[in-house]
């Protein structure tokens, strides 16, 4: 059996996380593809530790629990239960949306929004003037987005027009802004660093706009060629014209 990796994780985390992150990733693409297994805004894969040690024969018992532990304490897997019988001791693992953040092929449209559309129900809310279709879509823009905390609870809406957007409550900075809208989430302390530096503050408006529109329209962006955020902050990369599409496929990666 041949292992591949995601060297991002490998170097961001450890070798062994990023080997049982990766088997996890592909588990998960299967899973989305046939609409199975997704409970709670996440796509599920079970097994037992004695199935786990016959695909990863390398690994001793325990040392196969301290990578999945670890996984789990560096927020890329989540571990969950959803057996039909109490009994059932199989343990069931995702990624979290931090850790699918580094497979976009687990970020298209209809995976996203097969994911949003089973968070809706299970939200805490705080008003009911949303439709479900509503939900969902609010859901998944965030994880579109590169959403990758718990479901933000939406705020009260005190008007009576059910046609007044609601929308999240967010920090006023700049740079916040800018961060939980870009796509990849690598080194904010350097990039929030940077952003100071070059005193884009001011250009915050500007900035945000045009990024909105790089990950709404730029055939590139689509395609899963975009850059680190360092690289588009000293680049000044909002200043880039939108792509247009164009045919064939090209792999995705990041730069």
């Amino acid at each position: 059996m041949i292992n591949h990796f995601n060297s991002n994780i490998a170097v961001e985390f450890s070798l062994n996380t990023a080997i049982f992150v990766q088997q996890l990733s592909q588990w998960s693409f299967l899973n989305l593809a046939n609409k199975r297994h997704i409970h709670d805004g996440h796509v599920w894969s079970f097994n037992t530790l004695e199935a786990y040690s016959v695909i990863f024969p390398w690994w001793n018992r325990r040392q196969l629990e301290t990578v999945i532990n670890n996984a789990v304490k560096e927020g890329l897997v989540l571990k969950g239960n959803y057996n039909k019988h109490k009994y059932d001791r199989t343990m069931w693992y995702a990624l979290t949306h931090k850790g699918m953040s580094y497979y976009k092929e687990l970020l298209t449209d209809d995976f996203l929004m097969s994911l949003a559309s089973t968070i809706s129900q299970k939200c805490e809310m705080e008003t009911q003037e949303m439709t479900s279709t509503e939900l969902c879509n609010y859901h998944f823009t965030n994880l579109r987005n590169g959403f990758h905390g718990n479901v933000t609870p939406i705020p009260t809406n005190n008007t009576t027009n059910k046609n007044t957007p609601i929308v999240p409550k967010g920090d006023e900075k700049g740079f916040d802004m800018f961060w939980s809208l870009y796509p990849s989430k690598k080194g904010k302390k350097q990039c929030e660093a940077k952003w100071k530096k070059l005193k884009l503050e001011d250009k915050a408006p500007e900035i945000v706009e045009a990024l909105k529109k790089q990950i709404a329209s730029d055939d590139q962006w689509k395609r899963g060629f975009i850059p680190n955020p360092i690289t588009y902050i000293t680049g000044f990369r909002w200043e880039d014209e939108i792509t247009k599409p164009r045919t064939g496929k090209t792999e995705k990666k990041y730069y």
